[in-house]
């Protein structure tokens, strides 16, 4: 953005919070006690209705006065400075007229969108969309699926029944997972996730381990602390290779809302054109 739309976009702003006071045509008699005056623009007690509950002390009350007189003087000095520095081609009236516009069509928009927009997106149809735009997601680091477990010393028959279990994990998985049900006070067990070998290291932070760790070796189990980490490794994915779609689902179900939201606007604003037509309530004056 240049300059100068920076420079207008402040000018229609400050002109808008200027009309948020100018609103009131009523005499100034009628408007209460005047609080603060810069240039044209004044601020009256009245303008405060409603923003003090009545059951508040009368030194909260000051407190809230002051606070927003101060706030509405810095707010109208920028204005005032702001008027004085308006483009002669600037039409205040043109922006307001093309903002109010444009939300209420924003609004329609969103109104016609929750009532009309299929948001179910099927697991076949993230699949179909992946399977067309893999080469779309490469990876932008390595990602590991992987079990990782926590388990204290004195978690019950570690030694004897653990980790005899996990020296085959994925036979061994739901045994395992109902071991670290009751005992692991942290564990990972998804077949289906994805790990940044970086996010691994700050999940195990204690054990000071770098990201080649889980990278270059399949499995390990370290002790610190009273606490022992098991680490095993099911598949790995390096840096470009395309990212799994369970990695990406979140991503293409936005891709896919958004695809149906552009086809059901335009399919929507072409009806209303074609009902406009019919109903005569159109009239074009050019040949």
């Amino acid at each position: 953005m240049n300059k100068r739309c920076k420079t207008n976009k402040w000018i229609f702003l400050l002109a808008l919070l200027a009309g948020l006071w100018g609103c009131r045509q009523t005499p100034d008699e009628e408007k209460g006690k005047l609080l603060a005056r810069v240039g044209d623009h004044a601020l009256y007690m009245s303008d405060l209705e409603g923003m003090i509950p009545t059951q508040m002390s009368g030194e909260d009350s000051s407190l809230i006065i002051n606070s927003f007189v101060e706030h509405w003087v810095r707010d109208m000095v920028v204005l005032q400075e702001a008027e004085r520095n308006r483009p002669r081609d600037l039409d205040i009236d043109k922006l307001v007229e093309d903002y109010r516009a444009s939300l209420l069509r924003d609004n329609f928009e969103r109104l016609l969108i929750a009532s009309e927009l299929d948001t179910v997106v099927t697991r076949k149809q993230l699949e179909d969309y992946y399977r067309n735009k893999e080469e779309n997601y490469p990876l932008k680091t390595d990602l590991l699926r992987a079990y990782l477990i926590v388990l204290p010393e004195d978690a019950p028959n570690r030694k004897e029944e653990f980790e005899k279990l996990w020296k085959q994990p994925e036979a061994n998985y739901d045994a395992i997972l109902a071991y670290c049900e009751e005992y692991s006070p942290s564990y990972l067990l998804k077949d289906s996730s994805w790990y940044a070998p970086a996010d691994l290291v700050k999940s195990w932070g204690a054990l000071s381990l770098s990201a080649n760790d889980f990278l270059s070796q399949a499995r390990f189990h370290k002790e610190k602390g009273g606490m022992h980490y098991y680490f095993y490794r099911l598949e790995k994915l390096k840096k470009g290779e395309p990212a799994p779609l369970n990695y990406v689902k979140d991503q293409i179900r936005e891709l896919i809302l958004h695809r149906r939201k552009t086809a059901l606007l335009r399919k929507l604003e072409e009806e209303m054109y074609e009902k406009a037509l019919r109903d005569k309530e159109v009239k074009i004056f050019i040949e």
